[in-house]
């Protein structure tokens, strides 16, 4: 360790030498075999993920701007700019000199200032949470180009510093022939590094440039193997015909990439803002629920490029394209409830009042960011957003009508686990949002967040739950902001986590408890929407039978009210009535037995409605004017037994 530490320090030195003269020092990069094996061998498995753990280093370098820019459809090159802090000497040569130990969250690095000096967790200026750790995410470039740039400047400094990597790769027999010579650090790469003189003080930040990308990134943000199967299925390796995407970035020569053969069609127009492409991205996903498909993919309406961008909105640490979950408040027509951390706990009724937001009513906290704090991505003039919606989603014909939301936070007390493996305090926000139909359905699932960004996409097992509650959970769409902890069960490629880790244990049986408590209260929800929906037909059929009866009585009888029937269960007192004048007849001679039994109060309620009605009708044409009450009777029941019995 004091070995590379000197290294460190003296070949920063020799830039501070050379700075004078322009000289470009050389060096090589070198890391552990351990190391060295993911990064040649490929921890990321698509091209967002390289773009999104530069934009996470911006992110934690404060930047509050980083410019990607593509030269699409090409894909020969790809530039990285942001405004965040820069990298001294001491930062740069640590980067190419220690891959794989990371400047972050380590109190005795902080003298690289990349670090907050007080709180290694911090960023130095303006204190974010810092999501990267493992201090490869540079090179992460390795899956895109073996060969790129480096452009770095501090405020306040005369010159930028620019280094030209090429990056070296090993074949399995070379990495096990080095093993076997138990080397342990090996040559990963060459760098020259320069100073270039540079006026403007006040600049700061720094753009990397990634050169002559490798054919299989390119083909893959080419879509090479989606416009073989549309237009020429005999040559592509994957069996069918497929449909060319909605919208995508044209499309290249497969033989000389060079040449456009096909023109863009996107979904916003050259005039539109950066933040107005961004929206008419996320509508034309919503236009396309039902023309052709109930819910097409995004795979489908998209081409690899789009889909890269839709990718690395959801990953970075960005606002949402409408509003924060935890910002809805009454008008936006959404019922919430509270998620219970009893493990026999019920979700309970959030009550809105005047302007609270769920946060205020809850003290939620995400996004954990220092007021003021901005951080905007523009992806080829696209301002991204986190394209998770909440309003303007389609429906179907499902009994709940409102979508729900259920928010909860724990921050579960560890000192019963022993401290060697409960990888410090744990602490997270949470939602659970409930719609008839998720749009897109890539987004049904739960996708977890550290300090408000994350590596993978939505998990639709919802971390492997078990119970059956399929129709339901593809009805949900959830996300788990973690505050504190969870980053040690990060594995190496940050894009999927150590299951064994107690963090992710402990953040598994929560989610399934909520998910539970969900269920429950959907289902009680549905049971009372079901249940107003009987009864307002009820009311309505009752109000119908009556307004004919009424309608009848009043065109054959115009001068008399409408009498009051008397349905009674007591032969005797139907006597009694009758003495007084009034129309009464016993339930049991006119409503057969089956019929009386059969269904709630409610229905029989309403049967008895449409009896009173029948003999209303009846009176006023003067049909049982001449009978007796026994024929009256007979009449009766047999008309109700025509359309009640069984």
């Amino acid at each position: 360790m004091e070995e590379k530490q000197a290294r460190v320090k003296e070949f920063a030195a020799e830039l501070l030498q050379k700075q004078r003269t322009g000289e470009i020092s050389r060096t090589i990069l070198a890391t552990s075999d351990r190391v060295l094996a993911r990064i040649t061998d490929g921890i990321y498995r698509q091209p967002s993920s390289a773009l999104r753990e530069l934009i996470s280093n911006a992110y934690d370098a404060d930047a509050t701007e980083v410019v990607i820019e593509t030269d699409a459809p090409k894909f020969e090159t790809i530039k990285i700019s942001d405004n965040g802090n820069g990298m001294t000497r001491e930062a740069l040569s640590n980067l190419i000199h220690n891959i794989g130990g990371s400047l972050k969250r380590t109190a005795t690095e902080n003298t690289f200032g990349v670090v907050d000096t007080e709180d290694p967790t911090l960023s130095p200026t303006l204190k974010r949470k810092l999501i990267g750790k493992i201090g490869i995410g540079l090179f992460a470039v390795s899956q895109l180009t073996h060969h790129f740039q480096i452009i770095t400047k501090r405020k306040g400094d005369n010159f930028r510093l620019v280094a030209d990597v090429i990056l070296k790769t090993y074949t399995e027999d070379e990495l096990a022939a080095l093993k076997t010579k138990k080397t342990h650090n090996f040559e990963t790469g060459t760098v020259e590094v320069k100073s270039v003189p540079d006026p403007n003080k006040n600049a700061h930040g720094t753009d990397i440039i990634l050169l002559r990308l490798k054919k299989n990134a390119q083909d893959m943000l080419r879509s090479k193997e989606r416009w073989l199967r549309v237009l020429a299925p005999e040559n592509s390796e994957d069996e069918g015909v497929e449909n060319e995407p909605d919208y995508h970035i044209g499309k290249v020569s497969i033989q000389d990439g060079s040449i456009i053969e096909r023109s863009a069609r996107l979904p916003w127009g050259r005039n539109d803002t950066a933040a107005k492409k961004f929206h008419k991205l996320t509508q034309v996903v919503l236009d396309k629920v039902g023309v052709e498909h109930p819910n097409p993919k995004l795979a489908h309406i998209f081409d690899n490029y789009l889909n890269t961008i839709w990718t690395l909105s959801l990953a970075a640490p960005l606002p949402y394209v409408e509003k924060h979950p935890f910002d809805i408040h009454k008008d936006d027509d959404i019922r919430a409830f509270l998620l219970s951390n009893d493990r026999k706990g019920q979700a309970e009724e959030i009550k809105f009042t005047h302007s609270r937001t769920v946060r205020e009513i809850v003290g939620l906290e995400t996004p954990q960011r220092p007021e003021g704090d901005t951080f905007n991505v523009l992806f080829d003039g696209v301002l991204l957003k986190r394209p998770i919606m909440f309003s303007r989603l389609p429906s179907t014909a499902n009994a709940i009508k409102r979508p729900l939301l259920f928010v909860g936070k724990c921050a579960p007390n560890l000192s019963k686990v022993p401290e060697e493996i409960r990888g410090g305090k744990l602490s997270f926000e949470a939602y659970l949002f409930w719609n008839s139909k998720i749009v897109p359905s890539e987004h049904n699932g739960i996708l977890l967040r550290i300090h408000d960004a994350s590596g993978a996409l939505f998990d639709a097992t919802f971390l492997k739950y078990q119970t059956s509650e399929q129709v339901r959970l593809r009805q949900l769409t959830a996300e788990i902001f973690v505050k504190e902890g969870l980053d040690a069960a990060l594995n190496i490629d940050r894009e999927s986590f150590n299951f064994a880790h107690p963090h992710y244990l402990i953040l598994t049986q929560w989610l399934h408890r909520a998910i539970r408590q969900f269920a429950n209260k959907h289902k009680a929800i549905g049971s009372e929407v079901r249940d107003d929906a009987r009864t307002q037909e009820h009311v309505r059929q009752m109000t119908r039978t009556v307004q004919i009866a009424d309608t009848e009585w009043k065109k054959h009888k115009k001068s008399e009210a409408v009498p009051k029937i008397v349905l009674l269960s007591d032969r005797d007192t139907v006597k009694a009535e009758r003495s007084k004048g009034k129309i009464a007849f016993s339930k049991e001679s006119i409503i057969p037995e089956t019929a009386h039994q059969r269904g709630n109060a409610q229905v029989q309620a309403n049967r008895e409605q449409k009896v009173e009605s029948l003999v209303t009708i009846l009176e006023a044409h003067d049909v049982l004017a001449d009978m007796s009450y026994a024929k009256q009777e007979e009449l009766i029941r047999a008309i109700v037994d025509l359309f009640l019995g069984e």
